[in-house]
């Protein structure tokens, strides 16, 4: 019985961090920015990440300058706890578009 609701929260606890992490259906769109895929292993696009957004842990991430945005992916077949690599390229193309979502934890700040 422990055990179910332990399963239980933990689905529960990822659902809702899918919810935020996925982008609404304004911002789902091929952007008009020229979209630069870079992959790399996923230790390399952590580390890349990390330089550019300044926080540790991203399995994927975004730069945008002028008319470009420079997507950074893990390649195929990466293991990536809460996400396929189209759905990782689907949320980064979003923030292209200039989707910024809510901070976990706290609703009323954003982070790019």
């Amino acid at each position: 019985m422990k055990l179910a609701a332990v399963a239980l929260i933990a689905l529960t606890a990822s659902a809702q961090a899918y919810e935020l992490d996925y982008p609404p259906a304004e911002y789902r769109y091929e952007p008009t920015k020229e979209v630069v895929i870079n992959r790399q292993t996923l230790g390399a696009t952590m580390r890349a990440c990390e330089h550019i957004t300044g926080v540790q842990i991203r399995w994927a991430c975004r730069l945008v300058i002028d008319d470009f945005c420079v997507i950074y992916l893990p390649e195929r077949g990466a293991a990536v706890a809460w996400a396929t690599l189209e759905r990782l390229t689907e949320h980064e193309k979003a923030h292209c578009n200039g989707w910024v979502h809510p901070v976990r934890g706290k609703p009323t700040e954003t982070n790019q």
